[in-house]
């Protein structure tokens, strides 16, 4: 990204191609299709959505907003409503993704559904910052089928910062279905703060935040409650959890399959949650409060709730 590259600004009334780099493209109305609205085909392009929502028709194999091999993109101020990847990004890094709200709710086409509020493949250094999402899927078009759906899910994807994220209500379908607020799988070196995930109904597969492969983030100030687990670790180590408040989930923290040396440090795990551990070692807790720690997690409530 050169700040000597010159500028030049762009208005855009339909979904399409941006190809043009070192471009601030504004939009100038609401836009309802029913295949991928905007792909971005260059470096350096600013996608202001100027308060306006694009819409699309809860098609799995739609995107609102694809991305795929360009670097310093920034996606801002708008709505993303019913697409089945809300946002897209593979093989792209130092972008910035602010002022978003991403949300699903209805019925989708086919026997199997993932659904992707923002999905980040094999990219690093991006930052996501105020954006709230929400992937309910109601049902399927194929009665017996089973739905997947991620607010935000970082997969193979390093130091990013996620902040000021509310990932709640986030739906599956069917017996296999299930749910994350945010999910990293292989993902290290990653910042959340300043989260909230709440599913709003612990006795589904709904997890709050759940890590699996992934070691040395952060996890900072995050409000996790109504999930099966409020915040999951499996095989995941040296992360540290600060601050969070993980209450009325059925486990608030649940590490297994050696999530190692992780550290627990001042959250509070309540109103009927618990802290689980299952083949885990190394792990140190400090300054939480808590009343009900189950297996061998190597540490104690500091009080009680």
């Amino acid at each position: 990204n050169n700040l000597n590259d010159v500028i030049t600004m762009g208005e855009l009334e339909s979904c399409g191609n941006l190809a043009s780099p070192n471009t601030i493209y504004t939009l100038q109305n609401d836009i309802s299709t029913s295949g991928t609205c905007f792909t971005i085909l260059a470096n350096n392009i600013t996608l202001d959505l100027n308060g306006h929502n694009i819409t699309g028709d809860r098609d799995e194999g739609d995107y609102g907003i694809y991305i795929d091999g360009y670097n310093y993109t920034t996606i801002k101020n708008g709505k993303i409503y019913d697409f089945g990847r809300g946002i897209y990004m593979k093989d792209s890094n130092n972008n910035s993704l602010e002022g978003l709200e991403i949300k699903v709710s209805g019925q989708f086409d086919g026997d199997f559904v993932e659904a992707y509020g923002i999905y980040l493949g094999n990219s690093d250094n991006n930052t996501i910052k105020d954006v709230n999402t929400s992937i309910n899927i109601t049902s399927l078009t194929v009665g017996h089928g089973d739905g997947i759906s991620y607010g935000i899910y970082l997969s193979s994807s390093s130091n990013n910062i996620l902040e000021n994220i509310n990932s709640s209500l986030n739906r599956g379908y069917g017996g296999g279905g299930s749910a994350y607020g945010i999910r990293l799988f292989s993902s290290h070196n990653n910042t959340l703060q300043h989260i909230t995930a709440n599913a709003g109904d612990p006795d589904k597969n709904n997890y709050g935040i759940f890590l699996s492969s992934s070691n040395n983030n952060t996890l900072k100030d995050i409000i996790a409650s109504t999930n099966k687990d409020g915040i999951y670790l499996s095989s995941s180590s040296n992360n540290l959890i600060e601050g969070s408040t993980l209450n009325n989930n059925r486990n608030g923290l649940h590490l297994v399959s050696s999530s190692n040396n992780n550290r627990i440090e001042n959250n509070e795990v309540c109103e009927g949650s618990a802290i689980l551990c299952s083949s885990s070692t190394g792990n140190t807790f400090s300054g939480n409060t808590c009343d009900n720690i189950i297996g061998n997690c190597g540490g104690s409530c500091t009080s009680s709730c």
